[in-house]
């Protein structure tokens, strides 16, 4: 995998993970305004403005240094690896 391919990646997901949050708010925000629910914050307000922060600094941080920030890429190596795992001990019964 290339820098270039890792970087589409991450901004991928950041921007995936963004749009999720601001999907949900708009759902809140809609529930609010047809009075389905009361007008006060809840702890979902938080989650989207720290979320939202989150995965923009982390965008903007994998573009400069084109490093995975997260560490997805071990995470997905060792998933990969227990699954081919199971999948030979499986094969050997």
């Amino acid at each position: 995998m290339t820098k270039g391919d890792f970087v589409n990646i991450m901004f991928f997901f950041g921007l995936l993970c963004n749009s999720a949050l601001f999907a949900f708010i708009q759902i809140d925000l809609l529930l609010m305004y047809n009075h389905y629910k009361s007008m006060e914050p809840w702890w979902f307000w938080s989650v989207f403005t720290i979320g939202i922060n989150f995965f923009d600094a982390v965008m903007i941080l994998v573009l400069l240094s084109c490093r995975d920030i997260l560490l997805l890429h071990k995470l997905e190596s060792q998933f990969l690896a227990r699954r081919s795992k199971k999948l030979r001990v499986g094969e050997l019964k």
